[in-house]
This record gives C-alpha cells, structure tokens and sequence, in this order.
C-alpha cells in the first residue's frame, strides 16, 4: 500500500460529477519515465521541471522488466536525486512492470521490486506473445478480444500485493478503439480499491475528462494516482494541470 500522506482519496478532490473540487490539487507527478528507458531526459531534468512547477513530489516509474540492463544506473541516479532534493522537492525511485499471464505475473525481478519505492503495475501490448496468448507480432486484437484481454491483466494487477498503482488501466484499448464500456473501468476501480490500490490517471494514454467521471460512479475509497507519463522533462506536471486546471503553473 502507498503511504498515508501518497493515498489520494479521489472524492476528496473530484465531486460527483467528477469534476476537480475548488481549492484542491494533488501537486504530484506520479508517472516519469528517464533516458535510462524510453524517456529522452535525463532523471535530473525532470527534477529541475518539477521543482520549477512547484510540485511537492515526483515519482519516477521507469520500465523495469526482468534483466533490464539500466536497472542499476537508474535506481543510483534516482536514489542520489532523492537525497539531494530532500527538503525541496520528495522523489520516489519507483518501477513500471508489465504483467503477464502465468504463475509469475510480473515482467520484473525480485531486486528491483525489493528496491522500488512503489510499483506501477500496467497492461502492455495485448497481442505480445509474452504475455501468453502466444499469437504472432503482427496480430491486432478486436475490441472485444482487447477489452477482455486487458481487463483479465488488470484484474491480477489488483489483487497482486506486490504493486501499488494500476497503469493506465485500458490504455491499449483507449489508443485503438476509443473508452470502453464504463462497467469494465468501474470493475477494475471497485477491486483495486477494495485491495488499497491507486488507479491512474494518465493524461497520455487515455481521456481523462471521461475517465474521471467515470470514476465518479465508482462509489467509496477510491484511490487515485495522478500520472503525465512523461517521455520528456517539459512533460512533468501534465498530469496536475490538467486535472486540476485552476491551480496550473
């Protein structure tokens, strides 16, 4: 589970309409990713954005799966950040893993789980062979096949104790064939709530206008996690001001 003061409750900060409350704001970047990766900026450029915006907290979440080669560069380059910004600015060293089908439903390594200070947990590419379905690179799931394949990832994701926040929940589907059914997104909220879980609000993969009113209607203690999903430093805090325009820098 998130620490306390990192559980943002999302009734506290959106009504029933799941528009933002006035005088609210969760000053955090929850989803950056480094040049270690698929980013294309350094860790410390995305420090020096967020302490430009006035965030209180930048949470890097770098792709982490098994034998990834930056593993250790990063989490030294983030954890000497953290230390240097303390009192300025909170960075939490965290990782983006992709779940798989099969008994270890992880794309990740026990040390880098054991390091993170959170885990992102998210459904990439549904048609990859690695995540069990076996079928060939150049298969594109229909709506249908894509809706239930990620909801039945997203589902473990839930209930895996090892993961804190769910990764934009139906980004594959959201990119290729628009929202999907509202049930399926209150399903997924409902559970991970129900389990402690944050679900993301990620203004890059998916309509976040639509997906906050969804989550309106998902009823009590749902938790959610504010996320850019920054490839680049000028992409820290997108997430804030769109959420919550009223207070954009």
């Amino acid at each position: 589970m998130l620490p306390h003061d990192l559980q943002f409750l999302f009734s506290d900060y959106f009504d029933e309409r799941g528009r933002a409350r006035p005088g609210c704001c969760a000053r955090i970047e929850g989803h950056a990713h480094t040049s270690h990766a698929d980013g294309y900026s350094p860790a410390r450029e995305c420090a020096r954005r967020a302490l430009e915006l006035g965030l209180d907290t930048l949470a890097f979440a770098e792709h982490m799966r098994r034998g990834a080669p930056w593993r250790n560069a990063y989490f030294e380059e983030v954890e000497a950040l953290r230390d240097e910004y303390r009192g300025r600015l909170r960075i939490l060293c965290g990782i983006e893993v992709t779940a798989l089908r099969g008994p270890d439903a992880l794309d990740t390594d026990p040390e880098s789980l054991e390091r993170a200070d959170f885990v992102v947990g998210s459904a990439h590419g549904l048609w990859a062979a690695a995540q069990g379905r076996g079928l060939d690179p150049f298969h594109r799931p229909g709506a249908h096949e894509a809706l239930e394949g990620e909801a039945e990832l997203l589902r473990a994701l839930a209930i895996d104790p090892r993961v804190h926040v769910i990764g934009h929940p139906f980004g594959a589907y959201f990119e290729r064939h628009g929202c999907p059914p509202a049930h399926a997104v209150l399903e997924i909220a409902r559970l991970a709530a129900d389990n402690g879980k944050a679900i993301e609000i990620n203004v890059r993969h998916m309509d976040a206008g639509w997906f906050t009113r969804c989550l309106a209607q998902a009823g009590p203690g749902v938790l959610f996690w504010p996320a850019s999903d920054a490839h680049l430093a000028r992409h820290v805090g997108r997430a804030a001001a769109v959420l919550f325009p009223d207070h954009a820098a």
